[in-house]
């Protein structure tokens, strides 16, 4: 499982990290995705090309693409082309008696081995569905360029996880994916870690990026405000101690267990984004649209100036609206100028 996750992270900073134009991107379509629209909490995206957009927009692709590679990919069995009440059912089991559970799933591969190319098709389904799911949420955020390459890494990845994950399905032992942590278990770093410690465009820094760098100052500037007005110091980001800091985090990718009684077993770790990057990035997302705004009201100002103009007013230094003699042309038809 930890090259799965770890794939999926490389495959993210592989394409998201360019510097994209952002009026074309379907947001709509990724903020409204169930692993971003399910939670209480608005998981911020802002529109530029900053490092801490950058970090964003890889959180989010592996937030929608692991939820989709639970939903269709890490399922208990492949048995039908519509299988979830199947799932559904013995995930109950397991909770309810894991023995009976692995025993029935058990006698299930013994008697599917025989109708290999049933459960090979049905597989080649899922990965198609999780393909065309991930695909239609972020195509627009890959450089034209890059799309089709984007697309067809994508498909091998998820054949790779589908093919890593029917070796896993015949694990005795009951698979967890754990996606809302207790506060402890994030000092436990064999079970959860910061994304940015492993995400290298959010890392980077560029004198060029004048906005990206001062949004961020300004955002982590706010956050130390709010510490010292509290009596409490800011820890440095990415700090040994953030995860006891800062508890309200993100999940971004679930971490996975085998469960038996009294027995939790970690086949590999999960990852979240911190409180603080959170932060930063709707700090930086208020600014964009405060500067948006103005540029607005801006824009409008301009408009009614030149209406103004047109009906035969100017503007004073003062702002308002001074009369002047203008002449118009005549309205009257067959009448030419005098002496024709």
């Amino acid at each position: 499982m930890d090259s799965i996750r770890n794939s999926a992270v490389k495959l993210a900073e592989t394409y998201f990290c360019d510097d994209l134009p952002l009026n074309g991107v379907n947001w709509t379509t990724i903020k409204s995705h169930p692993a971003l629209s399910r939670t209480d909490r608005i998981f911020p995206l802002p529109v530029s090309n900053s490092a801490t957009a950058k970090h964003m927009r890889i959180a989010t692709f592996l937030a929608i693409l692991g939820y989709e590679l639970r939903n269709a990919i890490f399922q208990p069995i492949y048995l039908l082309h519509k299988s979830s009440e199947l799932n559904e059912f013995l995930d109950h089991l397991a909770e309810e008696n894991e023995e009976v559970e692995a025993h029935l799933r058990s006698v299930l591969f013994r008697t599917l081995a025989e109708y290999r190319n049933i459960t090979d098709s049905i597989s080649t389904e899922c990965t198609d569905s999780v393909v065309r799911s991930v695909a239609s949420c972020f195509e627009s955020l890959v450089l034209e360029a890059k799309r089709q390459p984007f697309v067809s890494e994508l498909k091998t990845y998820c054949a790779k996880a589908c093919k890593e994950w029917e070796y896993i399905q015949r694990l005795e032992r009951r698979v967890e994916f754990e996606t809302d942590p207790e506060d402890d278990d994030l000092n436990n770093k064999k079970f959860w870690l910061p994304l940015s410690a492993k995400s290298s465009c959010s890392l980077e820094t560029s004198p060029s990026k004048s906005h990206a760098n001062g949004s961020n100052k300004t955002a982590l500037k706010g956050i130390h405000k709010g510490a010292a007005s509290s009596g409490t110091s800011s820890p440095p980001l990415h700090s040994p101690v953030e995860a006891t800091y800062f508890l309200d985090v993100f999940v971004v990718w679930p971490a996975v267990t085998t469960e038996q009684v009294r027995d939790t077993a970690i086949l590999s770790s999960g990852y979240f984004v911190s409180a603080r990057e959170i932060t930063a990035a709707m700090m930086e997302q208020r600014e964009l649209s405060a500067t948006k705004d103005q540029h607005r009201v801006a824009r409008g100002g301009r408009r009614k100036s030149r209406a103004m103009s047109v009906a035969g007013h100017s503007l004073g230094e003062s702002g308002n609206a001074t009369g002047r003699s203008v002449s118009f042309l005549s309205a009257q038809v067959g009448n030419g100028p005098k002496g024709s």
